[in-house]
């Protein structure tokens, strides 16, 4: 019924063109977000009444879909018509990352009620102030700011911009950083070195922390709607204070002119989330789940 394709570099600008209609503030509506994650989540996408429409596959959710893009009145047409091709094909219809104003915008062609709602924590976005996190100011932050210190104080490092030259050193501390500490390294090794192989292309802001002579941190992010979007942050915790620097440095330099600064989920992992916690987010912009009743 469909032609569905995989999300590739040559499909990037198409992709972001729909993108750009609505721009979204979630951190999986985004180009990078979809190419990097695609295997993991078994992503494709087609044009539904012109409409951008992705579909996903994997073993923790079966078939999904996100909120199509494209304008409002080809968004209800396209809502219908997926929720009909998912009926042929004998697939239960669920809606995934649905922030609150696509929740909004059901409301108003009388669709919600079609659906159970499910508010999803584990996927919520972590959304900072920018200046909080470059100046460490205030007694909520008063533990960061020792720990920069500290690092400051301890260590000599430098943070510089990725370049051929240093690329597979990136490469290989990421790798060892993943393979180390990671819950899901196959999904996350792959998605992180798509990202870093393919910077240039995909217009990525990619630092890398150097701390007494060798590199300790890796860290990418874009400029995703007027936030910045942090895609890559990996660092390694020997080093006290490390990954405190790593965003304050990162900061400091680049993204200037976004007041915030998204972090994505925590994926429902209790170390990640206490991380993120620690770091005193604005707020956490909510998703939620939605399946056919």
């Amino acid at each position: 019924m469909y032609d569905f394709n995989s999300i590739t570099l040559e499909s990037k600008e198409l992709i972001k063109e729909y993108l750009n209609i609505n721009k979204y503030e979630n951190s999986e509506y985004n180009f990078i977000t979809w190419f990097a994650w695609k295997e993991s989540l078994g992503l494709q996408y087609t044009i539904i009444c012109d409409c951008l429409c992705v579909l996903g596959n994997n073993k923790y959710i079966g078939w999904f879909a996100y909120f199509p893009v494209g304008t409002k009145d080809n968004v209800k047409l396209a809502i219908s018509k997926l929720i009909d091709y998912f009926g042929k094909e004998g697939k239960p219809f669920i809606f995934i990352s649905l922030s609150d104003v696509m929740m909004s915008i059901l409301e108003e062609y009388s669709m919600l009620d079609l659906f159970k709602v499910e508010n999803r924590r584990d996927f919520a976005d972590y959304i900072y102030r920018r200046d909080k996190l470059v100046s460490l100011s205030g007694n909520k932050l008063h533990g960061k700011r020792n720990h920069f210190n500290y690092f400051h104080s301890s260590y000599e490092y430098e943070l510089v911009p990725v370049t051929k030259d240093i690329e597979e050193e990136c490469m290989l501390k990421v790798t060892e950083l993943i393979e180390n500490r990671s819950e899901n390294k196959y999904d996350e090794l792959t998605a992180t070195l798509r990202i870093l192989k393919n910077r240039d292309e995909l217009a990525l802001c990619a630092e890398a922390l150097y701390v007494n002579g060798r590199i300790e941190g890796v860290i990418i992010g874009e400029d995703h709607n007027g936030v910045s979007l942090i895609h890559i942050a990996k660092a390694n915790i020997e080093y006290r204070g490390i990954s405190t620097a790593l965003f304050k440095l990162f900061l400091e330099k680049n993204f200037t002119n976004c007041t915030y600064v998204n972090f994505m989920e925590d994926i429902g992992l209790e170390g990640l989330r206490k991380m993120k916690l620690s770091y005193r987010p604005e707020y956490l912009l909510q998703k939620n789940t939605l399946r056919l009743k």
